[in-house]
């Protein structure tokens, strides 16, 4: 069956279902969670075509046989090609003041960011005891899944436990190339960074960001050592903004910023 860009259906992102496992068992109801968010938010009604995503690549087109607010019933059309992924962006962010990082989170996920690294730099002033990091971990994991269903995403960014300046390199990706942001880098600036990369040798890109108060020469040098040390420009962003408008740069310069990513010099469709 095919569907044009103008019948493009809606879409919903299940993470809790693995729709490879109950690829046999449609007519299939949505969690209710779902359920009051296809009926009562989207206002769907039977008859209509809905794209159900579990997070993990797998895409079916179903349609709606019943809906009535608190529980909505699909049965199976087509199972999809997996969506094109654009070439993988982490954010590497030293922890901010207040609810700044959920504030990141969220509008990290929106503009495509594949998963975040928080971690604690010297400059820091927020501390996070031990004994609330699964606490906080549950809240953080619950901003990205709704920032990804609200956006419309088919997959769900990685979050990984907050680390330290020494021991970050440790949990990001090994195939990764590395850009450190500060205001201190003079010789080189994220421009003339991104005219020397060379395509095909490096997996993905991660932007490491500081905290309100910036890096110290030392740790900037440290972060950097995998990696480059980069300016952005001559004006000094917020903790908040400046991995995004990164992000969102790098997004656009490598050609993975919005449809669907045919001929872009950097994306991946593995």
């Amino acid at each position: 069956m095919f569907v044009s860009e103008s019948s493009k259906p809606r879409r919903i992102l299940i993470p809790s279902l693995s729709l490879a496992q109950h690829a046999q068992e449609f007519p299939i109801t949505l969690p209710e969670e779902f359920s009051k968010h296809v009926g009562r938010v989207l206002r769907m009604k039977e008859g209509e075509l809905l794209e159900v995503c579990d997070g993990e690549a797998c895409r079916w087109l179903t349609r709606i046989v019943q809906s009535d607010h608190d529980a909505v019933v699909c049965v199976f059309v087509e199972r999809l090609p997996d969506a094109p992924r654009p070439f993988p962006i982490y954010l590497a962010q030293a922890m901010p003041k207040a609810d700044k990082f959920e504030m990141i989170l969220k509008h990290g996920t929106e503009i495509g960011i594949s998963g975040f690294f928080p971690f604690f730099s010297e400059r820091c002033v927020v501390k996070l005891k031990p004994n609330k990091v699964a606490q906080k971990m549950a809240r953080w994991e619950k901003i990205v899944r709704e920032a990804a269903r609200q956006c419309q995403r088919a997959d769900i960014p990685t979050l990984c436990e907050p680390a330290t300046s020494k021991s970050l390199g440790a949990v990001l990706p090994q195939d990764a190339v590395r850009v450190v942001c500060w205001e201190g880098a003079t010789s080189l600036d994220l421009k003339g960074w991104l005219s020397q990369l060379q395509p095909g040798t490096f997996q993905a890109v991660v932007v490491v960001i500081g905290p309100e108060g910036g890096f110290s020469t030392e740790e900037a040098e440290l972060l950097a050592q995998d990696g480059a040390l980069v300016g952005l420009g001559p004006l000094i962003l917020r903790t908040e903004t400046a991995g995004l408008a990164t992000a969102a740069t790098l997004q656009f310069a490598l050609g993975c910023f919005g449809g669907e990513h045919e001929g872009a010099l950097f994306c991946s469709n593995e």
